[in-house]
């Protein structure tokens, strides 16, 4: 019987991981633009991992439960672009978020010609975040 308990609880451990060495285990795994690369610290049994983004380079340190529930997605890089481009066409980096996931229809600040300008210079400055700028 304890030599069955044993078995139980190794086979509740190996589901448990997800084929990783350990549930902390995130060292080579990407999460939409981040990469995980080490652990930075942990505070509180909270585990922060210093991630490689992929889009700037840039290194950044994210809480383990973002980067798996998709909380996190980048270093923050794409905000400031948005933010570029709000100021370049005159108008609210909400307004270019909306534009660039085209969830602009039926709203009276956006005209065509003030979308073109968005969308012409997202492409002049490389801006190409997860969603498609061609539809």
């Amino acid at each position: 019987m304890v030599a069955n308990l044993r078995t139980t609880l190794k086979q509740r451990k190996s589901v448990l991981t997800m084929g990783r060495k350990s549930l902390n285990d995130l060292a080579g795994e990407e999460f939409e633009h981040l990469k995980a690369v080490e652990i930075s610290h942990v505070c509180n049994k909270t585990t922060f991992w210093k991630c490689l983004c992929t889009l700037c380079g840039n290194y950044t340190v994210v809480q383990r439960s973002n980067l798996v529930s998709g909380n996190s997605s980048s270093c923050g890089c794409r905000k400031g672009k948005n933010i570029l481009i709000a100021e370049l066409a005159g108008c609210a980096p909400s307004a270019v978020s909306a534009i660039l996931r085209n969830k602009y229809r039926g709203a009276t600040c956006a005209t065509r010609k003030k979308t073109d300008k968005i969308k012409a210079l997202a492409k002049e400055l490389n801006h190409t975040p997860w969603y498609n700028l061609n539809t």
